[in-house]
């Protein structure tokens, strides 16, 4: 099996569902960089930091973060438009 191919496995169980193509190529540079920064100021823990678990734990984060914040983002503009619909509504008195 391929590292790439492993890491994924990895995301996945760690997510608890498959991967989807898309939030796989736009996890994988961004957890790839973060590693790479890990690596050069911690060291690789005598290569443990460059096992497929280890990637792939990063690559769950991103895309929980991704989620989390597509999410409030979401919720934010509802909010958003829920005052700008009461503003509107004249008061009653």
């Amino acid at each position: 099996m391929r590292y790439e191919d492993e890491v994924r496995d990895e995301a996945s169980s760690y997510l608890g569902r498959e991967i989807t193509d898309a939030e796989w190529n736009e996890a994988l540079p961004p957890a790839q960089r973060k590693l790479d920064w890990i690596i050069s100021r911690e060291g690789d823990l005598d290569g443990e930091r460059r096992k497929p678990y280890y990637l792939g734990k990063l690559v769950e984060e991103h895309i929980r973060e991704n989620a989390f914040s597509k999410w409030c983002n979401t919720m934010n503009k509802l909010n958003q438009q829920r005052r700008m619909a009461n503003e509107t509504v004249p008061a009653h008195a």
